[in-house]
């Protein structure tokens, strides 16, 4: 699955398990979701990089580093989906964007 560490790649996987588990999960079960939903195997690291992007996704922790609130923490284990911030998150094209602006600026540097 190539790179597995990172926001990038676990923001969607844990919304789409949050959704599943309607939208609010112990961790415990969050894992279990994400093991039956990910084909292949999963690196050793897993269970820390999910807490991690729950927490930089999480305004009311000290760790938020994004400007998406995606998630919130009920406490004693349990995370939650900010539901309308993580459909417009989702919706976001960010990567196909980056390679589009920087082809654009290629292209008006050339004129």
């Amino acid at each position: 699955m190539g790179r597995e560490r990172g926001s990038g790649v676990w923001q969607p996987r844990l919304v789409a398990a949050l959704q599943e588990l309607g939208g609010e999960a112990k961790l415990t079960d969050i894992y279990a979701q994400i093991e039956r939903a990910h084909q292949g195997s999963l690196l050793g690291f897993w269970k820390s990089t999910v807490r991690q992007t729950l927490q930089t996704h999480d305004p009311d922790s000290r760790y938020f580093q994004f400007q998406d609130a995606l998630f919130y923490h009920k406490g004693r284990g349990t995370w939650g989906l900010r539901t309308s911030a993580a459909k417009a998150a989702l919706a976001k094209p960010r990567q196909v964007t980056s390679i589009v602006l920087c082809q654009q600026e290629k292209g008006t540097e050339a004129l």
